[in-house]
């Protein structure tokens, strides 16, 4: 789907996939369950207008060892039905990954090209349901007991961990591992496809509703994006 350089933002875009309308509100329930658990962090995100935060992306293959980073905003609209989201690569090199709910376009600076795409022509995945209002976690995976030695990946002190599968094969997705904070809070995704590749995605600078739904003005440099006069674009 991207050019082969760019193997950590393969699992971002199967993200992108999926409609949402919400993100997730504060409840601090004791969970007593993984299942309950992740009702409550689902229930965290549903009252989050909008969500920024930078992100480092580590990913394994065969003892090779890829990383990027940048950051990205999610912002749910008082207009549409929709949240848009938009990923900024920074390194290795630059990237724009934008999603506006019917339309998924992907800049890659260095190959001056723009490929854009209605996200319903795309599969869609189920990863975004982390993220989503809109999905039930649990119609899409399930909890399971975690061996010793499967937490060993830390994302910082105070954090709690969970590991998912999806509840239907899937073809990028094998397992699903999620670090929160005790306020239910995901600070980074662990996730392995088929052949053993594993992607970290470690989230900092977390800001909470900084963006007003009705913010037009705002809204609409998410969505712009600047681009030179040479880019090819590419539709499918």
């Amino acid at each position: 789907m991207l050019n082969q350089q760019y193997p950590l933002t393969k699992f971002f875009l199967l993200c992108l996939l999926l409609p949402c309308t919400t993100f997730f509100l504060s409840l601090p329930v004791k969970a007593t369950t993984g299942e309950e658990q992740v009702k409550n962090i689902q229930a965290r995100y549903n009252s989050i207008t909008s969500i920024c935060f930078d992100f480092h992306q580590q990913t394994t293959t065969s003892g090779r060892v890829r990383s990027g980073n940048g950051n990205a905003v999610f912002v749910k609209t008082s207009s549409s039905d929709d949240t848009i989201m938009r990923w900024n690569y920074v390194a290795p090199t630059e990237q724009i990954i934008l999603n506006t709910g019917d339309k998924l376009s992907i800049y890659t600076k260095d190959d001056k090209q723009l490929l854009i795409t209605k996200v319903d022509q795309l599969d869609a995945d189920i990863t975004l349901t982390l993220f989503s209002g809109k999905a039930d976690i649990l119609d899409t995976f399930q909890v399971v007991p975690q061996q010793n030695g499967e937490n060993s990946i830390s994302a910082g002190n105070n954090l709690q961990t969970l590991q998912l599968t999806p509840t239907k094969p899937h073809s990028q997705l094998q397992r699903l591992q999620i670090w929160y904070t005790p306020d239910n809070l995901i600070h980074k995704l662990a996730m392995e496809d088929h052949f053993g590749s594993v992607t970290t995605i470690l989230f900092t600078s977390i800001r909470l509703n900084t963006i007003k739904p009705d913010d037009t003005v705002q809204i609409q440099q998410i969505v712009h994006m600047d681009l030179p006069k040479d880019t090819e674009v590419i539709h499918q």
